[in-house]
């Protein structure tokens, strides 16, 4: 998958001339936490959200300090921003905001801003690929290597309907499997496995 998969294309961003306050306002109107900050046509800096809640706690223990709003947005704007061609592999750009600390990538292509990518387009990615929203039975096997062909076995012998199946990895450096199922007798199911000395976890 490509970040160009995720990237939100329409890229809203301000100028140098943005007051802090303005740059705030707009975040708020479009529901957005970050800002590409442009110069002459080209991208010089990023202002999040996180950046601009900084200052509003420096103003509400120190109302003297509200004439900040009216500063150059840029003043607030991080430089050494993440940016990465929008062919670029999503998950090495992902590792890289985490290692970095970063909230969100700037897309190029050339010297063009393209887009902009944050860690919650891929969180949502991540919702979508697990089908976390959707309806169904959820079956763990924390003992995956051991247990997973008995328990496709067993669900299959029974006609279950399989919808979705992933591994999920552990800080343990373990691996579980996760199975989603249609609609099916969550008590029959245990007693099979049970049956059967297979350890799961079933979520409704």
């Amino acid at each position: 998958m490509y970040l160009k998969d995720v990237m939100s294309k329409n890229v809203i961003s301000i100028t140098r001339e943005t007051t802090l306050k303005g740059a705030h306002h707009i975040m708020s109107f479009h529901g957005i936490r970050h800002l590409p900050v442009i110069d002459k046509g080209k991208v010089v800096g990023l202002l999040s959200e996180a950046d601009c809640r900084q200052i509003i706690d420096e103003i509400a223990s120190d109302p003297q300090a509200h004439r900040v709003w009216k500063t150059s947005a840029a003043e607030f704007m991080t430089k050494d921003y993440i940016s990465a061609p929008q062919d670029a592999f999503l998950r090495r750009v992902a590792v890289k905001l985490i290692n970095n600390e970063k909230s969100a990538v700037l897309v190029f292509e050339d010297d063009d801003l393209v887009g902009i990518a944050t860690i919650k387009d891929m969180f949502n990615l991540i919702i979508n690929i697990m089908e976390f929203d959707e309806p169904g039975v959820r079956i763990q096997i924390k003992n995956a290597k051991k247990d997973l062909i008995n328990v496709f076995k067993i669900l299959i012998d029974q006609k279950e309907e399989i919808k979705s199946f992933y591994y999920v990895p552990y800080t343990d450096g373990t691996k579980a499997a996760h199975i989603r199922l249609g609609e099916t007798n969550t008590e029959e199911i245990k007693k099979l496995f049970k049956k059967e000395d297979v350890t799961i976890r079933i979520e409704e």
